[in-house]
């Protein structure tokens, strides 16, 4: 198993997200066991790449959490708050793809799946 610096990508993390963490992450936990499932065999465990995509996954999961809670709020008339496009999970995201797009010779392929839904058979017209 590619064992995945936990202090540097918690530093990376606390860097990226603005939250200064001193204990065990749940978001970096679970970022770690993510990209080390996306990895190919035989990589560099010492390529720093890995710790930034680590962190940028943990902080887009952490800025999903806050948006889910953020965006859950009312005004004070009863509405919604609305989100906006430049909101910390839309920089997130956009960091995100940057690095993964920076790890795409040491990432799996990722697959897509489409399905579709229909009421019933095609012949029930």
């Amino acid at each position: 198993m590619i064992e995945i610096n936990f202090n540097l990508v918690k530093s990376l993390f606390n860097l990226f997200s603005g939250q200064e963490s001193d204990s065990d992450n749940d978001f970096i936990i679970l970022a770690r066991r993510e990209v080390r499932e996306i990895l190919v065999p035989n990589v560099n465990e010492t390529d720093e790449r890995i710790s930034f995509l680590c962190a940028a996954i943990a902080n887009y999961r952490y800025q999903q959490a806050k948006a889910a809670a953020d965006n859950s709020m009312y005004t004070y008339a009863g509405e919604m708050i609305k989100a906006k496009k430049n909101t910390p999970l839309a920089f997130a995201e956009s960091m995100l793809r940057d690095y993964y797009q920076l790890c795409r010779n040491i990432i799996k392929p990722q697959n897509f799946v489409f399905m579709g839904f229909s009421k019933g058979d095609v012949s029930d017209d």
